[in-house]
């Protein structure tokens, strides 16, 4: 005999979360077996569990919170994934394409309404503001398959946002028409909004900013602070009379230089995201759905196939005439359509205003609901076949971007010692390593033998406690860092032997920021390393939270450009502003800029990266000391130094590290010594033809600018 028997539909919690559990991990690994998408088959289950199928859930309680909770999220991601330097330079872009896929359908709804269904002209808008915006239902899709940050994405992205304003715009003008304060209405409305969005895209930052750098460290409190300022970014925007979501997407805007996509926090937020609250949203959407109503007359019947039919038709013609217009590809055409035909709570907030306020019928309620699933089925199929399709168009573009990437061979080592500092080294070399990178990162621990005083067994002890407290940050990276251990006499022969062994590129260690007396005599590791390592090695001092840092500040010695891993290091610089959305403000001789600018030429990736080059050479330390004075405190500075007896060493700049110990305390530091491998042949011929290269390039450089 049980304990407790189960009525239907199910109100008490653990059965509840039981069941939709279950549909969450059943429903889409059914339909992908069946070769469909699996938000498809959420979808579709959700109205068989639902109050118009089985009725074996209601929706209400936790599924309707949870489901509301999982479109913010949706939104939420949205502004977070966005390219911001993509979003920047298409920007005009997108509002070409937001304006003309909700012009479209608004057009068509409004008149199917008036002279089709014979509806007056406030319910013929708000059938048009239905059908105008859409949402970003299958972009989890897109993020799927890596393809989120590609141009074509960020501008969909940035005209959904225009399309769902637009149409939440057309809402608020219905709701307000009549009014004998109309005027003010519209100006109250314009104010709150500006002023909404204005304190999220500039208090918001400078809040986060401040947290990560003076809040907890623990990653749930980060967690948690992330979408108390995206929930906060909602109320803002429901404050100012629009809908939440707007606002939700503002916030993912706001807090986008603060979350890079390779990072721990980014991990937490998108996990939790696609195993939760989105397949929640999912399955309530499908709940919505009601048969019954939907066959009884003919009117019902003409009015879904209407709804159904401008729906599909009028995206699809938005998507092609932005195509031809814009000259995208036909896969990017099908994938602008397959994004922007799904609609979800926008469009189910005007139908239910209306239907409320008397202006819409039932017949036109019952309509969107099959209207939100139907284009939701659509828009998952065709945008994961755009999908597929687009990662072969991709990556097939910068042929020369990929024979770069073969040749400079990126593989990075971090060496492990202090766990306080460890995270943000291995963040780092997450943010510089580029993007299409199969390979991991390696985090080397070191197992010094017997010849030193403190025994093996105690070293390995301390080891394991440094990787112990670093394994919840390890595994959330899913297998982008590989843990290494080797045993070696002495720390930096391990690394260099780990290095060969390994057959990285580059080693990146921190730095303590001071000399002992011992080290002053017998030299440190970085010492060591710098002489005896040819990979490029990044020596770091870093005190502040990676993202919060605004600009990179580069200074270049001369002649550096003529260095064997200059365009290496000069990518992985490139690679980490475009992380965390940092600009380059670059101080540096004119054949240096000369070098740089051809490489951004020949990388698309690395030109959507804002470049400042001040050109002046900067041969001695007094030059380089002058910068800690003027920078504010949220730059990063990157010091390109040389080894000895390289083509761009100069006597005067040999003691740059004693130069950032004095001048550089409060500034966080990066020392980038270049790949160095040992070539017969003088020195000093080199030199002298690499002088005489750069005075040709200086003169060709002024005779341009007497003749501008």
């Amino acid at each position: 005999m049980f304990l407790f028997e189960l009525h239907l539909p199910l109100h008490e919690a653990v059965p509840v979360f039981a069941l939709m559990m279950l549909i969450m991990l059943l429903a889409p690994m059914i339909f992908r077996r069946l070769g469909l998408p699996g938000m498809v088959g959420l979808i579709l289950t959700g109205a068989l569990v639902g109050p118009n199928g089985l009725h074996l859930l209601e929706r209400e309680g936790s599924i309707a919170l949870f489901g509301e909770v999982g479109l913010m999220y949706i939104m939420f991601l949205a502004g977070l994934e966005i390219d911001i330097f993509e979003f920047k330079r298409n920007r005009n872009k997108s509002l070409f394409f937001g304006s003309i896929t909700f012009l479209i359908p608004q057009l068509a709804g409004f008149y199917a309404g008036k002279y089709l269904l014979g509806y007056s002209t406030a319910s013929s808008l708000l059938l048009g503001s239905i059908l105008g915006g859409h949402t970003l239902l299958a972009y989890p899709i897109v993020s799927r398959f890596g393809i989120n940050k590609s141009r074509i994405v960020t501008i969909i992205i940035g005209g959904t946002v225009i399309a769902e304003l637009l149409s939440l715009l057309m809402l608020a003008a219905v709701e307000g028409q009549g009014s004998d304060t109309s005027y003010w209405f519209w100006l109250r409305l314009g104010g709150l909004f500006a002023a909404c969005t204005a304190l999220i895209l500039w208090g918001m930052p400078r809040l986060s900013r401040y947290f990560f750098n003076h809040g907890s460290q623990d990653g749930v409190a980060q967690y948690i602070f992330i979408l108390t300022m995206a929930f906060s970014g909602g109320v803002l925007a429901e404050l100012a009379g629009m809908e939440p979501i707007i606002g939700v997407f503002l916030a993912g805007l706001a807090l986008n230089p603060q979350i890079p996509h390779r990072s721990v926090l980014m991990t937490r937020i998108e996990f939790v995201g696609n195993a939760l609250f989105i397949p929640f949203f999912l399955v309530s959407v499908g709940m919505l759905v009601k048969f019954s109503g939907l066959f009884g007359n003919w009117h019902n019947v003409l009015v879904l196939l209407l709804i159904l039919t401008i729906a599909i038709a009028s995206k699809w013609l938005a998507a092609w005439l932005t195509q031809k217009l814009l000259r995208f590809s036909p896969n990017e055409r099908q994938l602008m359509f397959g994004l922007s035909t799904a609609r979800a709570a926008a469009a189910l907030a005007v139908a239910l205003v209306g239907f409320e306020n008397q202006l819409l019928n039932e017949s036109v309620l019952n309509a969107t609901i099959i209207m939100i699933m139907v284009t939701g089925f659509v828009s998952s199929l065709f945008t994961e076949k755009a999908a597929k399709k687009l990662v072969e168009e991709l990556g097939a573009l910068p042929a020369d971007m990929k024979r770069h990437n073969n040749h400079s061979h990126v593989r990075l080592l971090v060496p492990v010692a202090n766990p306080q500092t460890a995270d943000k080294l291995i963040q780092l070399a997450l943010y510089l390593q580029p993007g299409q990178s199969s390979a991991p990162v390696y985090c080397l621990s070191i197992l010094q033998s017997q010849r030193q005083e403190v025994s093996t067994a105690a070293i390995a002890d301390r080891q394991e406690d440094i990787l112990g407290k670093l394994s919840e940050y390890l595994s959330l990276q899913e297998g982008s860092i590989k843990v290494v251990t080797r045993i070696h006499e002495d720390i930096a022969g391990g690394i260099i032997r780990a290095s060969q062994e390994l057959m990285v590129s580059d080693v990146i260690i921190g730095w303590h920021g001071k000399r002992t007396a011992r080290e002053r005599i017998f030299g440190t590791i970085e010492d060591e390393l710098i002489a005896h390592l040819e990979q490029t090695l990044w020596v770091c001092k870093l005190q502040r939270a990676l993202n919060t840092f605004e600009q990179l500040i580069l200074i270049i010695p001369p002649n550096a450009e003529w260095e064997e891993g200059f365009l290496h290091w000069l990518s992985l610089l490139h690679n980490l502003a475009k992380q965390l959305d940092l600009s380059i403000r670059m101080h540096c001789t004119h054949s240096t800029r000369f070098a740089v600018d051809k490489f951004r030429q020949g990388n698309k990736q690395a030109a959507t990266v804002p470049l400042h080059v001040e050109v002046e050479p900067h041969e001695n330390l007094q030059d380089i000391a002058y910068f800690a004075s003027t920078a504010g405190e949220n730059n990063l500075f990157v010091f390109v130094c040389a080894r000895r007896n390289s083509i761009s060493d100069y006597p005067q700049l040999k003691d740059i590290d004693r130069l950032v110990l004095e001048h550089y305390k409060q500034q966080d530091c990066l020392l980038v010594y270049p790949k160095q491998t040992p070539t017969p042949g003088s020195l000093v011929e080199m030199r002298t033809t690499v002088e005489e290269e750069v005075t040709n390039l200086r003169s060709v450089d002024e005779a341009q600018v007497r003749s501008n």
